[in-house]
């Protein structure tokens, strides 16, 4: 072989190589970029579902806020039509010691449902719809 074609293959393999770094470099370079999308995908998801916890959690408040609500009807209610029992239970009032102290109770317990709502609502738009009283 002359050292023509010798010196030849040496810079053709030269090239080869320098070409295969390239690639190899290409292929890291997309696996990283490919990497990061699966982190920004995990990352949104986490926001979504962070987003749907909390909205949840305002769901479940307000679930809550109506079974206060029933709560004090019920309690202000059997007051007004001195109803003996409530779902074969003795009315609150009825209780011993309490008396016409469940007024009270009664008034606590709306109160207490507004207060929450507040705490909970009050940045929401929802918020007056919520509160206000229907006419």
């Amino acid at each position: 072989m002359c050292k023509f074609a010798v010196l030849g293959w040496c810079v053709a393999r030269g090239r080869v190589r320098v070409r295969a770094r390239a690639r190899v470099r290409a292929r890291v370079r997309a696996r990283a970029r490919a990497r990061a999308r699966v982190r920004a995908r995990v990352r949104a998801r986490a926001r979504v579902r962070a987003r749907v916890r909390v909205r949840v959690s305002l769901a479940l408040t307000l679930t809550r806020c109506i079974e206060w609500l029933q709560a004090w009807l019920l309690v202000a209610d059997d007051i007004m039509d001195e109803s003996q029992t409530r779902r074969g239970q003795p009315c609150w009032y009825k209780c011993k010691g309490v008396g016409h102290i469940a007024i009270n109770d009664a008034v606590t317990i709306e109160a207490l449902v507004f207060k929450i709502l507040k705490r909970h609502f009050a940045q929401d738009a929802c918020y007056l719809q919520l509160v206000r009283r229907s006419k």
